[in-house]
């Protein structure tokens, strides 16, 4: 039977980035890839993993034709670090840089409850275990003077009433709206002075919009070098614009804001109102090829119908 100890070893980690990995939308291998540094890193009292091939990473279940993938979304959302060429990689303490989501059940105040009854919680007496009467009673009952049945009552076990879940699995019936969504986001995002306050980071703006979850890699692909660009301030405005602006917000969509936007030299909301106040508008686009042959064609048209009417004169 298996008795591990901590003299042979343990991970020192504070509480605190523990709550963070299970607070935020890490999809499986996420969290493998987390907690595999961990283990190379504080688990041999170092603060850094030596991974001298990505192969390695498939003793943690990550395959190999994903793992350059998840390591670099973990770089993008500021989760870990890699050293490529000496092939170093760490987890960041600063989980408030990470660029992760929470998950969508995630709630604070039930989590500190179950925190308080865990430690309150008085499971031993004296180093002792509790002892606890195991020993079944048996109930007999007869019918028409005959044995019919026999029951046994576990005192272990306590009678629970059986309640069915308010929503079944699989309904629609009472789905959060995105409406409803936005409306928790708002109260979130409302300061005890009742000033709303605007998400800070590319994430939160995107959980706001697009009613929560993770960040597609579609969006990630886009935004990121963009962020890189102009910054994660430009980068927020533009996704809340677009919540704005559409009824049914697209990636296509904040492409089309983004292009008017850099046409225009506009770098946020404010200042996009303040050009349609002035009735500044985007500069036209230039024809395409295929126009511009096009229009070449009808000037040539044009001379040669000039030239039959003088003739015929």
């Amino acid at each position: 039977m298996a008795n591990p100890q901590t003299e042979n070893g343990f991970l020192q980690i504070a509480n605190e980035i523990w709550n963070e990995v299970i607070r935020r939308d890490f999809s499986k291998r996420q969290k493998d890839i987390i907690l595999f540094i961990w283990r190379l890193s504080y688990g041999c009292k170092k603060k850094t993993a030596y991974v001298p091939m990505l192969k390695d990473f498939e003793l943690c279940g990550v395959g190999y034709s994903n793992i350059t993938k998840e390591l670099k979304y973990l770089v993008e959302m500021r989760v870990i670090s890699w050293d490529r060429e000496p092939c170093i990689f760490s987890v960041n303490k600063d989980y408030e840089r990470w660029q992760v989501s929470p998950v969508r059940g995630w709630d604070e105040e039930r989590f500190k409850v179950l925190l308080h009854q865990n430690i309150e919680k008085k499971a031993y007496q004296n180093d002792k275990p509790i002892p606890i009467n195991r020993s079944p009673k048996a109930v007999v009952t007869y019918q028409n003077n005959k044995l019919s049945l026999i029951k046994t009552i576990n005192m272990y076990l306590s009678k629970r009433e059986v309640t069915p879940d308010k929503i079944p699995f699989r309904c629609k019936v009472e789905r959060v709206s995105k409406e409803r969504f936005k409306e928790i986001f708002k109260k979130i995002t409302t300061t005890a002075t009742g000033e709303i306050v605007d998400p800070q980071t590319m994430h939160e703006a995107y959980t706001h919009v697009f009613s929560g979850g993770t960040m597609p890699p579609i969006f990630s692909n886009y935004l990121i070098p963009i962020m890189r660009q102009l910054g994660e301030k430009y980068v927020v405005e533009l996704i809340l614009e677009t919540g704005e602006m559409a009824k049914t917000p697209s990636l296509r969509y904040m492409q089309s804001i983004h292009d008017g936007w850099l046409s225009r030299g506009v770098r946020s909301r404010n200042q996009a109102k303040t050009n349609k106040v002035a009735g500044i508008q985007p500069p036209i686009p230039s024809f395409t090829r295929r126009q511009q042959e096009i229009n070449g064609l009808d000037q040539i048209i044009e001379e040669e119908k000039r030239r039959e009417q003088s003739r015929s004169c």
